[in-house]
């Protein structure tokens, strides 16, 4: 693993980690997106599709409330997995 890989993992588990710990309630849809190892462009088509309600935060960004969007990815899998 190079330095830019390592650097890379180390954001991934630090968004991963805030999101455990109940410290981000609301997060862009690129940094929601790398912290559940997601494609951006897979929320912001749930988001196009009324699955998921963006938020307009206090930095201008369009972000998603960190619960209701597991709570919505997180019932899409239980449902594919019925399929």
């Amino acid at each position: 693993m190079n330095f830019d890989e390592l650097q890379k993992q180390i954001e991934a588990d630090e968004l991963a980690d805030g999101i455990e710990a109940g410290q981000l309630l609301l997060m862009s849809v690129a940094d929601y997106a790398k912290a559940r190892d997601m494609k951006p462009q897979l929320i912001h088509y749930y988001i196009r599709k009324g699955k998921i309600v963006p938020v307009l935060c206090e930095c201008g960004r369009k972000c998603v409330e960190v619960k209701e969007a597991d709570d919505f990815l997180a019932g899409r899998s239980k449902s594919e997995g019925e399929n």
